[in-house]
């Protein structure tokens, strides 16, 4: 059995604040990546790239491979992508062989914080990996690899689902196993309105998504790259799943009435589509609780609190309503697909229930503390681990931050040949050249501060 006694709790805390680790409890991962954004918003890739730490996990190869996408360098943005996808690979393990959440690492995150575990990609995360090699492969030409990342993004979709059936059903039991003397989530939600935008995670159109892992824009991709290789009894389904996903979106509809009506481009034309990723996915923080209460051991009075953290959406202040795209001059209007923005939230929904029950047994962990500090050395121990408390029971603040906020899209039926592709923001014009020559392309461009990154 784990003896964790006040010195060594205490010793941890001095430890963690002296010396960096890689999962460091005690860093914000928002506030490290903030200099990277802002190189990226300046214009200067290559700065960037230099402020990520090299490393060999998730994040890093997440972030890193996103740069590389926007430097045109599909090669090494895929090789990224593909040592992400190891990480996601070693997780579908864990979750069919049972091993998901080892004893080891809930106890090293009972007793600080989910930071000190390696990251495990949000749903929505995961399935952008593979969206992101598909594109890459477009771009390399490669449409037969392009497809085999369309399937596994379908695959692992599925898996999602029954990992998320499983984990729900979980809940739902540990639920009633919620120790004596601890509010319900649904109370504790109740009574801190005023403390947390319950309201960010709770609104119509974020519960309006089908879930936090399937989005429209990769299941249009997966109809686009089908019906590019002709395989149209697939690409009507990946259209219909784009449809389901964003209803009422007409570009969705008049893919599937092309397919109906085999109105598709000829021997002349051109499908183009263009691909518009806006600024990055929002940021966390972490948010605290502390309830306080005292503890009398003998003749001894202590004072004690409970922290309970929960990560927070805090949006980008930036504003992508005035972006102008303009095809051989004539002004042209994207298309929402995909908010991310609405996907995190819809993550924080769906999750926090089971956060609120990890708090739970930190909470408990910190009384057990507590009330030994309290017979050990009185207030000034008690009080020092109130603060080793607040300091290591911080929420993960981890995300992939270079994930677009959004992701608009504009389809349509040139000829065949060079255009000009032009992009406005914030006043500044950025201009790309493509030459058409087959029947499907697609054109991705980056807008995030006042910079355009192109795809090609």
């Amino acid at each position: 059995m784990l003896k964790f006694t006040t010195k060594k709790y205490l010793a941890l805390v001095i430890c963690l604040l002296v010396f960096g680790c890689a999962n460091n409890p005690l860093s914000s991962y928002s506030s490290n990546m903030t200099s990277t954004i802002t190189k990226l918003q300046q214009g200067n890739l290559s700065q960037s790239e230099a402020k990520l730490t090299k490393s060999n996990s998730l994040l890093y190869y997440l972030e890193h491979g996103t740069l590389m996408r926007m430097s045109v360098n599909y090669s090494q943005s895929n090789k990224d992508f593909t040592n992400a996808q190891g990480f996601i690979d070693a997780w579908i393990d864990s979750f069919h062989n049972g091993t998901l959440g080892s004893a080891s690492d809930t106890m090293e995150a009972s007793l600080i914080n989910d930071k000190v575990l390696d990251y495990v990609a949000k749903d929505y995360e995961k399935v952008m990996i593979p969206t992101y090699k598909s594109l890459n492969f477009m771009s390399l030409n490669d449409i037969d690899s392009s497809r085999v990342e369309i399937m596994r993004m379908y695959n692992l979709e599925d898996i999602i689902q029954n990992y998320r059936d499983s984990q729900y059903a979980k809940s739902a039991e540990d639920d009633k196993s919620t120790p004596k003397g601890f509010p319900s989530y649904d109370k504790f939600q109740s009574d801190n309105q005023n403390k947390y935008d319950f309201d960010a995670i709770n609104s119509p159109e974020v519960l309006a998504l089908k879930n936090s892992y399937q989005n429209a824009f990769s299941h249009y991709l997966a109809g686009f790259i089908f019906e590019a290789r002709g395989e149209m009894s697939l690409a009507r389904p990946g259209y219909v799943r784009a449809g389901q996903l964003n209803p009422n979106n007409k570009m969705i509809s008049q893919a599937i009435a092309n397919i109906d009506t085999k109105n598709l481009p000829d021997k002349n034309s051109t499908d183009l589509l263009l691909v518009e990723e806006v600024g990055h996915a929002p940021e966390l923080k972490s948010v605290q609780f502390s309830i306080p209460f005292t503890t009398n051991r003998g003749q001894t009075s202590c004072i004690n609190a409970v922290t309970i953290s929960f990560p927070e959406l805090v949006l980008s202040k930036e504003n992508y309503k005035n972006i102008n795209l303009s095809v051989d001059g004539v002004i042209e209007q994207t298309t929402l697909f995909t908010d991310f923005n609405l996907m995190a939230a819809r993550y924080l929904h769906d999750n926090l229930p089971n956060i609120f029950l990890r708090n739970i047994i930190r909470a408990a962990k910190d009384i057990t503390l507590q009330q030994t500090s309290c017979s050990a050395g009185g207030s000034i121990g008690s009080l020092l681990a109130v603060v080793g408390g607040i300091v290591l029971g911080s929420a993960d603040e981890r995300t992939w931050s270079l994930l677009p906020s959004a992701i608009n899209v504009k389809r349509m039926r040139l000829k065949k040949g060079p255009h000009v592709i032009r992009v406005t923001n914030n006043g500044r014009m950025h201009e790309t050249k493509v030459n058409l020559t087959g029947n499907y392309a697609i054109l991705s461009y980056r807008v995030i501060g006042s910079e355009v990154y192109f795809s090609n």
